[in-house]
């Protein structure tokens, strides 16, 4: 028998997939990206709950938003602004070149037909213009706060580069080792800028479209917003017309306000007293069998594998977390957590968990550094069966995400625990879910776990579940300093086995 579903489940598990659900005059929309599907099970889901839905989303998630809800408000003209929570703890963590390089994110785009490079451009530009984070550098004042300042379009003296790669017969190779050498550029956080992108001609009608961002300006979902906002401009451009763009409202710098104003109100003392009520007692450091010593401060060399899940063990997977009211990510987080726990014999495990951090209805076309980090602490009772510990994690998760306001940083502050400068604070793992449209992304599927060579790495291990047609793929970042390449190839094949086994 099912479990009754309340709609903050369907709504995380809506915002999993990367749709989110809000009311517009008094009816239940729906915002997705172009590239998300919507399942058929989370249509009838949302079908049969809308009118508990609209009722919730007037009720609850406004009123965690706190008592400036309606609108962020612009602030005055200045010469330099604050900067948000997130922006402020990766200033920290990019003080050291290795750790900020760690923190660009480049996307490819890549784009089949002819194109004017004189209008794409200027549609680059635009979008320059119009978003100020892209236009944003950060310095440390006299009395040392980090501070934001943005530049104009021409004090910035951005250009993209063009390169026309028709003739050469090695284009493809040329341009794939043009992208690696930038994304391991590292960017000025002082001078900037902070974004670079690209247009590789390829022929005469395939381009490639690749920009670089540093996290502090930018996070997944700005990739998209940037992607779509430059081909907007572009059609534009190119057929004399007005672009089919609203104007934005307000821009990063009247977030990062709002937030500082928000973390003093009264109605964020809730979301603070779960989290501490949570930490009340650090959590246990997870420390996975390995032959090497880690370096007493952190590193960020790492590696990146990956295994394709079947789409019938996705499928299992699925159909049991529905039946019991929760999502396919908290699904692959169980497991996840079975896994740790049968390598170390820990009970008390703590995993970080992104999420979107977009709640607040002006902050849906905006560019920047918006994510925050949920750390996930659960204890396993070793007399448990997988059910009732999927239920536990389930009950948990829901929770933190309805306190999910309650910045990562800020959080850290409040605990005051004594760093350990060879380890992330509060969680050495994490786990960040996504949903692709695409099919499965590991053709060879059947050769077991797939080396994708080397990569920066956050935290010590990176688990990142890709939900697309075909399946579920299983990518892993792991800290190359700390564990063992062999080691983390077999745990990923245990995962799989354990997964197969419990369902």
């Amino acid at each position: 028998m099912s479990n009754i579903i309340s709609p903050l489940e369907i709504i995380h598990s809506a915002q999993s997939k990367g749709i989110k659900l809000f009311v517009d005059q008094g009816k239940l929309a729906v915002k997705k990206e172009k590239n998300v599907v919507l399942p058929s099970s989370l249509i009838n889901l949302i079908k049969d709950h809308k009118s508990d839905l609209i009722s919730f989303l007037e009720t609850e998630i406004e009123s965690s938003l706190g008592s400036n809800n309606l609108q962020i408000k612009r602030i005055k003209k200045s010469e330099s602004y604050s900067v948000s929570d997130a922006q402020y703890r990766l200033w920290l963590v990019s003080q050291k070149e290795e750790g900020s390089i760690a923190y660009n994110i480049s996307s490819v785009v890549n784009l089949d037909r002819t194109l004017d490079v004189t209008s794409f451009q200027e549609a680059v530009n635009a979008v320059i213009e119009r978003h100020e984070i892209l236009r944003t550098v950060f310095r440390i004042e006299e009395t040392g706060e980090v501070r934001q300042y943005i530049k104009s379009s021409e004090e910035m003296g951005f250009s993209i580069d063009f390169k026309d790669c028709r003739g050469r017969d090695d284009a493809n190779s040329y341009c794939q080792k043009y992208i690696e050498t930038d994304k391991n550029k590292s960017f000025n956080l002082i001078d900037g800028p902070l974004f670079r992108a690209s247009l590789l001609q390829l022929s005469n009608d395939r381009y490639i479209f690749y920009y670089n961002m540093h996290h502090i300006i930018s996070d997944a979902w700005s990739k998209e917003v940037l992607s779509r906002d430059v081909m907007k401009y572009y059609e534009a451009y190119v057929t004399d017309s007005i672009p089919d763009i609203s104007p934005l409202r307000i821009q990063y710098k009247d977030y990062a306000a709002w937030q500082l104003d928000e973390l003093n109100s009264s109605s964020f003392q809730d979301h603070k007293n779960y989290w501490l009520s949570q930490f009340s007692t650090a959590p246990p450091v997870i420390n996975l069998p390995t032959s090497k010593r880690r370096p007493k401060i952190k590193t960020y060399n790492g590696r990146e594998l990956g295994i394709q899940l079947s789409s019938e063990i996705t499928s299992k997977l699925r159909d049991f977390t529905l039946e019991r009211g929760g999502t396919l990510s908290m699904g692959l987080l169980t497991v996840w957590k079975v896994l740790i726990y049968r390598y170390t014999g820990q009970t008390d495990i703590t995993i970080g968990n992104p999420v979107a951090g977009r709640d607040h209805p002006d902050l849906e076309d905006q560019i920047g550094f918006y994510i925050n980090v949920l750390p996930l602490r659960n204890k396993i009772n070793p007399d448990h069966n997988f059910i009732q510990l999927f239920d536990q994690i389930k009950k948990n998760t829901l929770l933190a995400y309805k306190h999910q306001m309650y910045p990562f940083g800020k959080l850290l502050e409040d605990l005051s625990y004594i760093r350990d400068t060879s380890r992330s604070p509060l969680f050495d793992i994490d786990m960040d879910y996504h949903v692709t449209s695409k099919e499965s992304l590991n053709p060879n599927s059947d050769e077991g776990v797939c080396d994708r060579g080397t990569s920066f790495a956050k935290f010590d291990i990176e688990f990142d579940p890709i939900e697309s047609k075909d399946g579920v793929y299983i990518q892993i970042r792991f800290n190359t300093d700390v564990y063992d390449h062999g080691m983390i190839e077999k745990f990923i094949l245990h995962y799989q086995s354990l997964l197969s086994c419990l369902l």
